[in-house]
């Protein structure tokens, strides 16, 4: 604009200068580093983490199905037995199958795990671990059928994790409210997790620096702590839903129990508190029965008490004196 009223003050109105670009100023050459990995990283590691979510729903519905659970309660199998076990089996399963899952992303150099801290990393798979796997315990529950089980198992890990990445990215920068509410089912809940670990992870790429550590979590809009509750909480609920339902559904294990079988031992004190008690003997007053001949002399009455103590008295008399030979 400088130019142009310079020249028409100079040369007349009917000159001007054109732009034609703009040079940028001369730089030390540098280099863009993105990590596409970190930000395409939660939608796989979803899919994958939840590959063994339909392994154990479609073995607890199997021993239903074929009826292998009643055969071991037959045996002596407890439920509380079988329970820790098929636990202790499918957490064992799972650190197994997590410890190759990072050993190897960090051995390829996926920056969604040499970025953030292990710790993090650690706790977060703990948890979901469990969560994981009392869900499953829940969902047994509603099937009778092993194969449909799986199919529903494999709908919920796809699903879940499309729903995550086309809705549920969006929401959490857009910091809407009832993203929490969302994250109250398993899977949405890891999406968050994993998405929280992929941002940090290509800013650290980004910038050169470190991802999420532990200071991080005080950061605004870091939801990894929220994560770590909701999925602490839910495991023990799912774990307490799981065991009633069992005993009321039944499907497979047993007989079924009525829905308030809990308040069973409430009943029986109420009724043992409220039952009468017996007398004792010695407070009892047995009738008497008066003779008809001191009836009719108009005596006392007998006891029939006295005379049944006497007879028998009599009778064990007799019964020691010894026979004549």
């Amino acid at each position: 604009m400088a130019v142009n009223s310079w020249l028409k003050t100079v040369l007349g109105p009917g000159y001007s200068a054109e732009l034609i670009g703009v040079m940028e100023t001369p730089k030390v050459a540098s280099k863009v580093n993105l990590d596409f990995s970190a930000l395409l990283g939660p939608l796989f590691f979803t899919w994958v983490i939840q590959m063994l979510l339909p392994i154990f729903l479609m073995q607890l519905v199997y021993e239903k199905e074929k009826r292998l659970r009643m055969m071991m309660k037959m045996h002596g199998l407890g439920d509380t037995a079988y329970w820790i076990v098929m636990y202790s089996w499918f957490f064992m399963l799972y650190i197994a199958y997590m410890i190759i899952f990072v050993f190897f992303g960090s051995i390829i150099g996926l920056n969604m795990f040499t970025k953030n801290s292990y710790g993090i990393q650690f706790i977060f798979y703990f948890l979901f671990g469990h969560n994981m796997i009392a869900f499953a315990f829940l969902l047994s529950c509603f099937f009778t059928s092993s194969k449909t089980a799986t199919v529903f198992a494999y709908l919920v890990v796809f699903g879940t994790g499309l729903i995550g990445s086309l809705l549920l990215s969006q929401l959490i920068n857009a910091g809407q409210w009832y993203t929490t509410l969302l994250q109250l089912v398993p899977s949405f809940s890891l999406f968050r997790g994993l998405f929280e670990m992929g941002e940090y992870a290509f800013l650290a790429v980004y910038r050169q620096s470190y991802g999420m550590s532990f200071h991080s979590l005080r950061d605004a809009g870091n939801g990894m702590s929220e994560v770590w509750v909701i999925l602490a909480v839910e495991w023990v609920v799912f774990m307490m839903l799981a065991w009633y339902l069992e005993q009321v559904f039944a499907s497979g294990t047993g007989n079924r129990r009525h829905p308030l079988f809990f308040l069973e031992g409430l009943r029986k004190r109420s009724n043992a508190t409220t039952t009468r008690q017996p007398r004792p003997s010695s407070e009892l007053q047995l009738p008497t029965i008066k003779s008809a001949s001191a009836a009719a002399a108009g005596g006392s009455s007998v006891n029939l008490t006295a005379d049944a103590s006497a007879a028998a008295a009599a009778g064990a008399a007799a019964a020691e004196e010894p026979e004549d030979v």
